[in-house]
């Protein structure tokens, strides 16, 4: 009988929050701030097509559209993935 050893490497899932420091003015600016335990690649979606591929992002200039919900997701090791999202108010001007 032959015995054969290998190692395997489990990848924990990542955790992630998000938040913004809103309310915002029209013209202002939103700051996106992501934070997960583990993560190797970063990304946001939110209203009006926004996209950005960064743990923190920043939304300028802020426009009546821009309020809604923003969603922040983590990945690590390509497969695993947490989001968390935060809503941003816009105030009218």
């Amino acid at each position: 009988s032959t015995t054969s050893a290998f190692a395997v490497t489990i990848n924990a899932y990542p955790t992630a929050s998000a938040g913004n420091n809103g309310p915002a003015c029209v013209g202002g600016t939103v700051n996106l701030t992501g934070t997960t335990d583990i993560g190797t690649t970063y990304g946001w979606t939110g209203p009006n097509g926004f996209t950005a591929s960064t743990q923190n992002a920043t939304v300028n200039p802020v426009v009546a559209g821009s309020a809604g919900n923003y969603v922040f997701t983590a990945t690590s090791n390509g497969c695993s993935t947490a989001s968390a999202p935060t809503t941003v108010v816009v105030n009218p001007t």
